[in-house]
């Protein structure tokens, strides 16, 4: 980090990037670093304020598929017109820009960076369940199932994993409780319906915190949704 005297937020231009290799991370510092404007990076790796601060701050201004640019457009303008709002000359390094009413672009396509789910904000968490079920049951009212089979399977399947959060040892029930501590503390996806078993189901990331570890270790947790019985069943966890 180089010396900065702060004197107001506007000095800084924050960009949010994730899912990087090494490589990657490095290539990119060390290119920043010859840049007299480049103040530092943050490791936002962990959960912290600071990044919950940036998911509530940060702007989506487009969105990048391979060599197609896509954004919003005005809600009163047709879905048929493609239009450049964000005014970066895209079109000069080889990208075609496509647009579309920014009531559809906001809600479908924006990248959210990982929070918790806090008061005033859990319509993210009914529309992604709403994806899937026409009952809307939130998930901090529903209990945890994990079976006996299922934990002995990951205690002998999953044994890296288990033992790297600290979940090893411990009991179903006592399994059962610390993923429902953890429920409301990150985005759901991958929210899928199979009509043949009417089975609904999602994915989220859940953090450990066990002693000894300096980093928190995050888990990818499959659950099947059971909102009529105010219930999720875990699937797999690893």
């Amino acid at each position: 980090m180089r010396t900065c005297e702060w004197k107001h937020s506007s000095q800084f231009f924050i960009v949010y990037i994730n899912n990087l290799s090494d490589q990657m991370y490095l290539n990119i510092r060390s290119s920043l670093n010859a840049c007299v404007g480049y103040v530092g990076w943050i490791d936002c790796y962990a959960p912290s304020f600071l990044k919950t601060y940036l998911s509530f701050n940060l702007c989506n201004s487009f969105l990048k598929a391979k060599k197609t640019i896509i954004q919003g457009h005005e809600d009163d303008r047709d879905n048929g017109e493609d239009v450049n709002m964000v005014g970066y000359p895209f079109e000069e390094h080889g990208y075609t820009c496509k647009s579309l009413q920014s009531m559809y672009n906001d809600l479908f396509l924006h990248y959210k960076i990982e929070r918790g789910v806090y008061p005033g904000f859990e319509s993210d968490m009914t529309f992604s369940l709403n994806a899937v079920s026409s009952s809307i049951v939130p998930l901090d009212e529903c209990e945890v199932l994990v079976e006996e089979a299922k934990l002995k399977y990951l205690q002998e399947q999953k044994e890296g994993s288990m033992k790297k959060s600290g979940l090893l040892p411990l009991t179903r029930e006592e399994v059962q409780v610390k993923i429902r501590q953890r429920l409301a503390s990150n985005y759901i996806f991958n929210m899928v319906y199979v009509p043949e078993h009417e089975t609904m189901k999602f994915n989220t990331i859940l953090n450990f915190n066990p002693e000894g570890i300096e980093w928190p270790v995050k888990l990818m947790v499959a659950l099947e949704y059971e909102p009529s019985i105010k219930r999720v069943r875990l699937i797999t966890m690893f």
